[in-house]
């Protein structure tokens, strides 16, 4: 974790994931990424790229906080350390959880949406349970993708108990909302995403649901009946609102929950992600993927659920 207070300078053994050579006012500068393995953060160093460590290198760094801004003071390489033992996982058991998904897909009665939902997964496993969630933003690291389904799949279960909700197609809908992508992301060994092609002229709702209507072709399913045509519309809808994305806004009571739940698991990891970098029972900055709001980290255990 990079816990450090104005003023202060601070070194950390770290992972270099990326490193982004930009042109300033005066000066070249570097913005770089870097994780310890349980915390991310991304940095400014005053030099050329050229000078700096390379992306897969594990390096000492030295950061300074000077005006509420984390700049890097210094970068020294340390050779002969194991990068792997600083990649960041998410907080999940791959194996564990695709078990809790293949169980939930068991429990579906709907025939079309369990043959397409297992279908899709089986295709697409390996890389499923290993995948980023994002390039930035939420769950940007190892296995954030399946970690991102399974609470999301685990608040689908509570709330299907509660409200009047077609169960199956909520359920085949958050397990397959972001299967898309798989085609929008390409992931390296350190887990950094970047959009490929597709993911770039189409993005993962577009992605996704033409990975559903192949499915259906491939599986002899109605691509034309009703709960088919919802589930597309859900992962065509699962942003909210097209200025955020959205092919169409959510049109049924399920995709309106599939939104909100997306939403909430999102920015729940972002004040997650943001209190792992913050001291107990101090503010954090000003956070752009929450509004500007300053997070609080009131010093509850981040991984005990």
């Amino acid at each position: 974790m990079f816990t450090i207070n104005e003023g202060e300078s601070k070194s950390f053994r770290v992972l270099i994931k990326h490193v982004e050579e930009k042109k300033g006012t005066k000066n070249i500068y570097v913005n770089v990424t870097f994780t310890d393995g349980e915390a991310e953060l991304s940095a400014n160093a005053w030099c050329p790229a050229s000078e700096f460590p390379c992306a897969g290198q594990v390096a000492n760094i030295t950061l300074v906080m000077k005006n509420g801004y984390i700049n890097i003071k210094s970068a020294i390489p340390v050779p002969a350390e194991d990068p792997s033992k600083y990649l960041r996982h998410a907080p999940i058991n791959p194996d564990s959880g695709m078990a809790m998904i293949y169980r939930y897909i068991s429990e579906m009665n709907d025939m079309d949406l369990k043959t397409i939902t297992e279908y899709l997964i089986k295709q697409n496993e390996d890389n499923f349970k290993r995948w980023s969630a994002a390039k930035s933003v939420h769950h940007n690291y190892l296995n954030g993708l399946l970690y991102h389904i399974c609470r999301m799949i685990a608040n689908v279960k509570n709330l299907s108990s509660v409200y009047a909700l077609n169960k199956d197609l909520l359920m085949s809908a958050a397990i397959l909302h972001d299967i898309g992508k798989l085609k929008e992301l390409k992931m390296d060994e350190l887990g950094s995403a970047e959009y490929t092609i597709e993911g770039n002229l189409y993005g993962h709702l577009y992605l996704g649901a033409i990975m559903v209507k192949e499915a259906c072709r491939a599986c002899m399913v109605n691509e034309t009946s009703q709960n088919i045509q919802l589930l597309i519309h859900m992962i065509l809808s699962h942003h909210g609102k097209m200025e955020y994305g959205a092919v169409k806004s959510p049109a049924t009571r399920e995709a309106y929950v599939l939104h909100i739940l997306d939403e909430l698991d999102s920015k729940l990891w972002v004040y997650e992600d943001v209190m792992k970098n913050t001291e107990p029972g101090t503010f954090s900055q000003s956070n752009r993927w929450l509004d500007g709001a300053v997070v609080y980290n009131s010093d509850v255990d981040l991984d005990s659920h």
